[in-house]
C-alpha cells in the first residue's frame, strides 16, 4: 500500500478528549483558555492495517505522533480567542512488506527517499503555523484556506476543537458535532458520563459509511474525553476505531486504530 494512500487515511486520525453528585444540573462547559498561554499537546496513533476480518493477515502498521503548541494570542470580552497554531514535531513509523521506514522532523534523513517522501507530505503542517478564531462553544469562526494537499494544517484545524453545547448539562447529556474529513463529514456522539468538580468526562460514539478517494469505508468510533471544567480545554482523549474498506486497487481491508491526545 502506497504511503501517500495511508497519509491521506491518516487525515481520519485528525479526525487528529470520582462521580460529582451534587451536579446533576447547572454545570457549563464553555471554551475559556487564558490570554497569553501556550497549550501543548502530543497526539499519537497506532495504525494497523489486515487484509481479513480475523485480523490475522497483517499488511501495514504505521504509528505516528505529532506535538502541537496553541497559544493564545487574545481574547475577547464576548470569549472570541484568537490562537496562534503550530505543529512542531512529527515522528512516523512504517512497517510493511519486511520493510521498516522511520521519520522524525527533528532529525530527517534526506538521503532516504522512503523518509523524504513522508517529509514532502508532513511539509504542510510542520512549515505552516496558522492563526485561528474560536467562540465558547469551540466553534471555529476564522480559519486558513485549504491548500489542497492530501494533509495541510487547515485539515488539522477543522477538527482541532469538539463543539460544545450551549445549554447547562448533567450526566447522561447528549450531543453530536460534525467533523470534516477529506471532503466527507462524520458525526460524533457525545455523552457524558461522570462530572467531578475540576472535569467532565465525556464518551464518544461515531458509524459512518462515506466513499473517500474512490474506496468505500464503513468506520466505527468509540472512545473518551476528558475536559477541564474551567477551561474547556480537552485534558485527555483517548479512540479506538476500525475501518472496512474496499477498492479496486487493493481490494478489500481492515484497518485498526487508537489515537491518543493529551494536554502535556
Amino acid at each position: 500500500m502506497k504511503t501517500l494512500k495511508v497519509l491521506s487515511l491518516f487525515t481520519i486520525f485528525l479526525l487528529s478528549v470520582t462521580t460529582y453528585a451534587s451536579a446533576p444540573s447547572g454545570v457549563e462547559l464553555k471554551l475559556n483558555l487564558e490570554k497569553g498561554k501556550t497549550y501543548n499537546f502530543k497526539s499519537t496513533a497506532d495504525i494497523q492495517y489486515f487484509a481479513d476480518a480475523t485480523l490475522t493477515q497483517k499488511m501495514m502498521s504505521m504509528k505516528v505522533m505529532m506535538e502541537m503548541s496553541q497559544k493564545v494570542a487574545d481574547k475577547s470580552r464576548d470569549g472570541i480567542h484568537t490562537i496562534e497554531i503550530e505543529i512542531t514535531r512529527i515522528v512516523v513509523n512504517q512497517e510493511a512488506s519486511g520493510m521498516t521506514v522511520d521519520y522524525d522532523s527533528d532529525n530527517p534523513d534526506p538521503s532516504n527517499p522512503m523518509t523524504a517522501m513522508i517529509e514532502q507530505q508532513f511539509n504542510g503542517l510542520l512549515n505552516s503555523p496558522a492563526t485561528i478564531k474560536v467562540n465558547q462553544q469551540g466553534q471555529i469562526i476564522e480559519k486558513p484556506e485549504e491548500t489542497g494537499q492530501p494533509v495541510s494544517i487547515a485539515s488539522v484545524v477543522n477538527n482541532l476543537f469538539v463543539e460544545l453545547p450551549k445549554e447547562q448539562i448533567s450526566k447522561g447529556y447528549s450531543w453530536t458535532d460534525t467533523k470534516a474529513v477529506q471532503g466527507t463529514e462524520a458525526t460524533l456522539n457525545l455523552t457524558v458520563s461522570d462530572i467531578t468538580k475540576k472535569q467532565v468526562m465525556v464518551s464518544l460514539k461515531s458509524a459512518n459509511s462515506e466513499i473517500l478517494e474512490g474506496e468505500n469505508l464503513e468506520a466505527e468510533t468509540n472512545g473518551n474525553i476528558t475536559f477541564d471544567r474551567k477551561s474547556g480545554i480537552a485534558l485527555m482523549s483517548i479512540s479506538n476505531s476500525t475501518v472496512k474498506g474496499s477498492s479496486p486497487q487493493t481490494g478489500e481491508f481492515f484497518m485498526v486504530t487508537t489515537n491518543k491526545q493529551e494536554l502535556l
